[in-house]
């Protein structure tokens, strides 16, 4: 596999990288994550949005903050020089000082995987979508916190279920019925020329890329409102699409039974996405 890791405040092979089996990301998955695409000529993209988004995830378990952009400005002035597109992929994990693996007196481990990913196409991708019931995780006296943590095996156990049935990924849907969201990104539909997307309050993560795509949805002159969606509003949509850093805006062509033929405003704001991040690059 191709790519590089930060590990120990350095880059190397991902051959050569070595994580003690006791680190606590390993045997507890205790930590968090932002996945920020990088685009040559440019470098991470909406990257003070990422590393605002992760700080904040990470003062939601209890990591103490206070050298963390010192750290990220390290990694970022250090990346390799790419000529391709890449995943880049920050972890924060607690460190177990008691198990004394670190020399570093911070309460976290940073770290880094850096890959090559897929250029952007010139139209968006279209997958089908099963539709499946995944109750959120709640933090103890922290209503408001939706942190990215590296806990993803029940994400992971959906999405190979629903490949197994022929789909390529799943909606998550909560014990009331309502739709909120897709395995890793966020979700969208359109109904009479106007945008909805679930609120922040439905256990909705507030992504970088669903920020973006609202604001360009009001660019071009239509509406933009945050609803709860059922499953009669997804068979009332004309269209229906999701959105992620690594891959932008990918279309909905099915979901369970439900067929989408119509992609007219998806494709639009798609040219609209690229042709932000490729003039109008925020870092």
């Amino acid at each position: 596999m191709q790519g590089f890791v930060f590990l120990n405040h350095r880059w190397c092979s991902i051959k050569d990288a070595q994580v003690p089996y006791a680190h606590r990301a390993l045997l507890y998955a205790d930590g968090v994550f932002e996945t920020i695409r990088i685009e040559p000529p440019h470098y991470p993209l909406f990257w003070s949005e990422h590393k605002e988004r992760l700080q904040k995830s990470a003062q939601s378990i209890g990591l103490r903050t206070t050298t963390l952009t010192h750290n990220l400005t390290l990694l970022y002035e250090s990346l390799p020089l790419l000529t391709t597109p890449h995943r880049l992929r920050i972890q924060l994990s607690r460190t177990d000082k008691q198990l004394h693996l670190f020399s570093s007196s911070h309460d976290y481990e940073l770290s880094a995987l850096l890959i090559p990913c897929q250029k952007l196409p010139i139209t968006p991708r279209y997958q089908r979508y099963k539709t499946m019931l995944f109750s959120p995780f709640y933090y103890l006296n922290k209503e408001d916190s939706k942190p990215k943590t590296i806990a993803y095996h029940h994400e992971i156990y959906a999405q190979q279920h629903a490949q197994e049935e022929g789909f390529d990924d799943f909606l998550k849907v909560d014990l009331q019925g309502f739709i909120y969201s897709g395995s890793t990104s966020n979700f969208f539909w359109i109904h009479q020329e106007q945008v909805f997307t679930p609120p922040l309050c439905m256990h909705v993560r507030d992504g970088v890329t669903r920020r973006i795509i609202m604001a360009l949805v009001q660019k071009q002159g239509l509406l933009v409102e945050e609803r709860s969606c059922d499953y009669d509003t997804l068979q009332q949509a004309e269209e229906v699409f999701l959105t992620s850093s690594i891959q932008g805006i990918v279309g909905a062509k099915r979901i369970d039974d439900i067929k989408y033929t119509k992609q007219t405003q998806t494709r639009q704001l798609y040219k609209a996405y690229c042709e932000f991040i490729s003039i109008n690059h925020i870092t």
